[in-house]
């Protein structure tokens, strides 16, 4: 899945499926396990099952590209909101 990103995202964790995320473009941050991590263009963040996290752009009014692949495939039903 390809997506833009322009503020935070909100705390979750899946209980299916881990999370590949690429940036294609822009400056941001992820939050792993309360372990906050800088990401910039062409990184790669890998983020396993039932691990919470949350991510949100560098500057507010800027805008991060993502590329994201689920393994196995997304299922709605197995991602849980934290906040």
């Amino acid at each position: 899945a390809y997506f833009e990103v322009t503020g935070k995202y909100g705390k979750v964790k899946t209980t299916k499926s881990n999370r590949i995320y690429y940036v294609l473009e822009g400056e941001g941050q992820f939050e792993i396990n309360d372990k906050i991590i800088p990401v910039q263009k062409t990184d790669v963040i890998i983020i396993p099952k039932n691990t919470p996290y949350n991510y949100w752009v560098k500057t507010k009014g800027e805008m991060m590209k993502l590329y994201l692949v689920h393994s196995p495939t997304f299922d709605s039903e197995t991602e849980v909101n934290l906040e």
